[in-house]
């Protein structure tokens, strides 16, 4: 199970706007509310590429975590 998806960009965005001092990148995710936590786009193995490339670019996201059957 999937419960949030972190990327380079949120990493650096957060990071040069945020952080003037290195000790707030010993924090935790859950601490700094960094990351997507509701209304998460997924995609399964058996998701046509098409589909994935349509949720990219409907919902202006650069990932879609791939989730097992389970």
């Amino acid at each position: 199970m999937v419960v949030s998806v972190v990327t380079q960009y949120r990493i650096l965005k957060f990071v040069a706007v945020n952080v003037h001092e290195t000790q707030l990148l010993r924090k935790p995710l859950r601490h700094l509310n960094l990351g997507t936590y509701k209304n998460l786009e997924t995609a399964k193995m058996e998701t046509p590429v098409f589909d994935v490339i349509h949720q990219l670019v409907t919902n202006n996201i650069s990932s879609v975590p791939i989730l097992n059957s389970d």
